[in-house]
């Protein structure tokens, strides 16, 4: 009777060893997925920064873009203002030689 109660002894020495065995390898492997989860994190806070800049670059171009439409449009219109200018120089200088 004592074999068999230090047998069943044994085998539960060896089991708890197991499963501190597997106790510490899941502790190491919760360590080791909470690190990836921390670096997931640093990750997508870092990405969403860059995507708030290219948004706020995005807005900055276009509104580049409608200023630059806005001078475009602002110089054409002095463009045909100074032609009409001229032309009418063009015709009083052509009306003051015609009365002379």
């Amino acid at each position: 009777r004592l074999e068999a109660q230090k047998g069943a002894l044994e085998h539960r020495v060896r089991d708890e060893a197991g499963s501190q065995g597997e106790l510490r390898d899941l502790r190491l492997e919760k360590m080791r997925l909470e690190g990836d989860l921390e670096t997931s994190r640093m990750r997508e806070q870092a990405m969403a920064e860059k995507l708030k800049t290219a948004e706020k670059a995005s807005l900055e171009l276009q509104q580049q873009r409608q200023r630059t439409t806005s001078a475009e449009g602002e110089l054409e219109a002095s463009r045909r203002h100074a032609e009409r200018l001229a032309e009418q120089l063009k015709q009083m200088s052509q009306d003051s030689s015609a009365s002379r």
